[in-house]
């Protein structure tokens, strides 16, 4: 049996089968595929950690697909060797979103003491995974596609991000056919799986786990999950 191998943050994580009972788009897509599912995803993960998780396993035999789901660029990942994290990384928040544990709060108060992990030096390495995704995975002839998650960023930023796509170096390097959304933002042309979800449910009532919490529900998975299934028939037809 092919493999789809996939990694992205809590939008991909199967966290949700033991907290929510259901299983995340990836499960759900395998199953459609007839494909083993091996997700990567981990809650809080940053750029670094989806593309390292999918470089450590593109060796593997009978892979049938590759996909990364992007998240917010401001999010730094470290290898972590003690017990802090399941998975072998940890993730630092650089922009305002709240963390569970008080050292992650000390360790994004010292980086931005002395002008670690701005936005847009973020931006730019998030644009380097990005590309090199694109080229790892033609290198090795493996089918993939990459997409962008949840809203990479918002205020200030925004403006920020859309300068660094619309002078950035990958920008017209990236493969449209693979990257499905690209250019992410809709200034440009471009979606994320948010917006893909904001277009069907405005309110965000039928696809969101609640009004507080923003993550797709169930039936916004299945949502994901048939809308890679007709991308995927339209690049590849039967995998």
């Amino acid at each position: 049996m092919s493999k789809l191998i996939v990694s992205g943050c809590s939008y991909t994580d199967n966290i949700w089968i033991e907290s929510h009972g259901f299983a995340p788009w990836p499960e759900k897509l395998a199953e459609k595929l007839g494909m083993e599912c091996v997700n990567l995803g981990a809650s809080g993960a940053g750029n670094e950690y989806i593309m390292s998780s999918l470089m450590d396993r593109i060796f593997e035999k009978d892979i049938g697909l590759m996909i990364a789901m992007w998240t917010q660029p401001a999010r730094m990942d470290f290898p972590c060797f003690g017990g802090r994290s399941e998975k072998g990384w940890v993730h630092v928040h650089m922009n305002g979103n709240q963390h569970l544990s008080n050292w992650k709060y000390k360790i994004r108060g010292t980086f931005r003491q002395y002008e670690i992990g701005s936005f847009s030096s973020l931006m730019k390495k998030s644009m380097r995974e990005y590309y090199i995704f694109q080229l790892m995975m033609e290198m090795h002839d493996i089918p993939y596609f990459q997409i962008q998650g949840c809203t990479p960023c918002w205020g200030a930023n925004e403006h920020i991000f859309l300068r660094g796509l619309l002078k950035g170096k990958f920008t017209d390097k990236m493969n449209e056919d693979t990257f499905i959304g690209w250019p992410i933002m809709s200034e440009l042309g471009g979606t994320s799986v948010d917006q893909i979800l904001d277009e069907i449910d405005p309110e965000r009532v039928k696809f969101r786990i609640s009004e507080s919490n923003t993550h797709p529900n169930e039936e916004g998975h299945k949502v994901i999950a048939d809308y890679f299934l007709k991308e995927i028939e339209k690049e590849y037809g039967n995998l």
